[in-house]
């Protein structure tokens, strides 16, 4: 059995979903390749962190792109079952440089959560997780899995 993920966002409005649907098909852009980069042209799901999730024969490893956040900025946390992988990374706002000031400042606020369903035959005791150069690796080892019982007869009656 498999990771399952959740593709819901919970970052994004019904209301934005829709809006970008209206302007992802006024543009006439839907799903294409050559679709326009700017942000009111771009998907909802393409603002979620893309993930690959590799099952090797003793572990399950959930990898995503994390570029600016440090080991404190990530949350993996293990609930009834679900794995839920986060971040918020907060830019500061203000000039440290007191000779300069910002003339453009694009980069933003920065928040990514993803969940995970997992199957019964994980540790969930033993899953790490690692940040090396941007790239967070939650590894979830595996467990034998338990083996299945046998059908069971059971004796039928003649009523009295």
């Amino acid at each position: 059995m498999a990771l399952t993920a959740f593709f819901a966002d919970p970052f994004f409005t019904e209301t934005e979903r829709i809006l970008d649907r209206a302007v992802q098909q006024a543009s006439g852009h839907r799903n294409s390749i050559f679709a326009p980069v700017n942000a009111l042209a771009c998907s909802a799901a393409s603002f979620r962190n893309a993930v690959d999730v590799v099952e090797t024969k003793e572990a399950f490893k959930v990898i995503t792109d994390a570029p600016g956040f440090t080991p404190e900025h990530i949350k993996v946390e293990v609930h009834e079952g679900r794995l839920t992988v986060s971040g918020e990374r907060k830019l500061d706002k203000e000039n440290k440089d007191a000779e300069g000031k910002f003339h453009v400042q694009e980069r933003q606020f920065s928040k990514f959560t993803r969940q995970f369903q997992l199957p019964a035959n994980v540790d969930a005791e033993h899953i790490g997780a690692s940040l090396d150069k941007g790239v967070l690796t939650v590894t979830v080892p595996k467990v034998p899995a338990p083996p299945k019982p046998e059908p069971k007869r059971i004796q039928v009656n003649a009523a009295p």
